[in-house]
């Protein structure tokens, strides 16, 4: 996949907002994931078209055609399968955006700011779709599009907050409460959990997004949700779950259920690299000044400056988390939160249904644990 490149002065176009919003998607780096392993029947791309509207980010959405087999009627981002032609998934992102849409191939004022990482969508089988996030910097471009009539009822957009915070979609055209398109009476979002099989009896929960339109939701949803979910440590956990189906219980939380002190761990890892601790509010002061000399700085140098300094990115996260109360205070504080401030999870389920959870598998960390990260980071070169 290869990204087209942004110019300056199109960015500089945005509001302040928004001009920072795109440089961090495009600064975005998705976990590297080979998919030629998978073949192409299973590949699919959508693309997330933004656009800014009175200094509002939008983002293109259609309703599928109600005489198609699959999800008629039901709002959709363009896109669809991979076919032989693409020369990746990006490509297949805008032919099929030109197909359904008429948006032009290879036009001036559509922009390829990043790709993410793929989603698992089910049909007669899975299916891997990757989203494409580009940015039309001409919105008059939008005027001249059309539906294709085989495959698509209805173009429309959507604010792109407004899937973070739905209540600010009230300003919009929605759709009547308790309607053919949204039978409910919920003002503007709600959610449904189900139990799927073929995913080990494991919780999905569906999303509903209410629109001028037919409701976001699904795959359309989970694409356009910012979604954080570490993984990598909790492996032999989710296995353990998964194999307790008969524990009634259908969410866990995966934290470790001995936690110690962060100094326990940090303070060790400054020390072998040389660096001084300071307080959560001291961190946080640092990263303001960072943030605000960045917005001082050209488009292209700000993109630059999110890359070498990924916490930028997370800014408004740490304030909330510091207003919550993570101020770096004294211990008996700390204990009722974990690290930034985030509230502690119970862990009383998951110890119930995961061996891998059981003090005999899973001791407390120690600053030896700490040492031994320190020395493999430098093994791998990942310290220098």
């Amino acid at each position: 996949m290869t990204l087209t490149p942004l110019p300056s002065l199109a960015i500089s176009k945005l509001s302040e907002q928004n001009q920072r919003r795109i440089c961090r998607l495009l600064a975005h780096r998705p976990p590297s994931i080979d998919l030629r392993k998978y073949s192409s029947t299973r590949q699919a791309a959508v693309l997330i078209l933004l656009f800014e509207t009175e200094g509002e980010l939008r983002v293109l959405l259609t309703t599928r055609a109600k005489t198609l087999r699959t999800h008629p009627g039901q709002t959709a981002l363009p896109g669809g399968a991979k076919d032989d032609s693409d020369a990746s998934l990006v490509d297949t992102a805008y032919r099929e955006a030109m197909e359904e849409v008429g948006l032009p191939l290879d036009h001036p004022n559509v922009h390829t700011l990043c790709f993410l990482r793929p989603f698992i969508a089910w049909t007669r089988s899975f299916v891997l779709v990757t989203p494409v996030v580009a940015l039309l910097t001409d919105p008059s471009v939008l005027s001249k599009l059309r539906p294709a009539e085989a495959e698509v009822d209805l173009i429309f957009d959507h604010p792109l907050f407004a899937l973070l915070d739905p209540s600010t979609s009230k300003s919009e055209p929605l759709v009547a409460l308790n309607s053919e398109l949204w039978p409910s009476s919920d003002p503007c979002y709600n959610y449904a959990d189900s139990q799927w099989a073929w995913m080990g009896n494991s919780t999905y929960r569906l999303h509903r997004f209410r629109t001028a339109a037919a409701a976001i939701k699904g795959l359309t949803a989970d694409v356009l949700e910012a979604s954080w979910i570490p993984v990598d440590a909790a492996a032999r956990t989710a296995v353990d779950m998964l194999r307790s189906s008969g524990s009634g219980f259908s969410t866990y939380h995966l934290a470790h259920p001995r936690p110690v002190h962060w100094r326990t761990l940090f303070a060790p890892i400054a020390q072998a690299l040389g660096l001084q601790s300071v307080t959560y509010e001291a961190w946080l002061q640092q990263l303001r000044n960072s943030s605000e000399r960045s917005r001082r700085m050209a488009p292209d140098r700000e993109v630059e400056e999110l890359q070498r300094n990924p916490a930028l990115k997370l800014i408004e996260h740490f304030e909330e988390m510091h207003a919550g109360g993570a101020k770096g205070g004294d211990e008996a504080s700390e204990v009722t939160r974990e690290a930034l401030g985030l509230p502690k999870l119970s862990v009383a389920r998951a110890v119930q249904v995961a061996p891998s959870l059981s003090e005999e598998n899973l001791p407390q960390l120690t600053a030896k644990d700490a040492m031994q990260w320190v020395q493999y980071w430098k093994s791998i070169q990942y310290l220098q």
